[in-house]
């Protein structure tokens, strides 16, 4: 369904489009002249959207290897709760919750997907 953005927010939209961003729009609708219009409140970008609603990060690893390499991906400070979920032989696992909080985000847990070792990092 198409919706029809004021013209002030389209340069805005157009440079997030180019960039390849995502954004998340409030529908909104409204009569003109008897006919009704469709249109969009800009409200943010859906990185960062997705930032607010990811509150923690569960990284699956095969063995103590890449616990250095994961480590160095969760410098940054923030408000995202981690988790390491470590298989162990004869099907078992152990989950260890991290202490601290730490950035979250989806490249974040990109990166810690690439990670030689990490079967799964998924977003809580």
């Amino acid at each position: 369904m198409p919706i029809t953005v004021p013209f002030d927010r389209r340069r805005f939209l157009a440079g997030s489009a180019a960039l390849g961003g995502g954004l998340a729009l409030a529908p909104t609708a409204a009569f003109a002249q008897g006919t009704p219009r469709r249109g969009g409140t800009l409200r943010m970008s859906v990185d960062q959207a997705a930032a607010k609603l990811q509150k923690g990060l569960r990284v699956f690893l095969r063995d103590d290897k890449p616990l250095e390499p994961v480590a160095k991906r969760l410098e940054g400070k923030g408000d995202g709760e981690v988790c390491m979920v470590l298989q162990l032989g004869g099907g078992a696992e152990v989950e260890i919750r991290l202490p601290g909080r730490f950035k979250v985000s989806p490249q974040i847990a990109g990166a810690i997907k690439a990670v030689p070792g990490v079967l799964v990092g998924q977003l809580m």
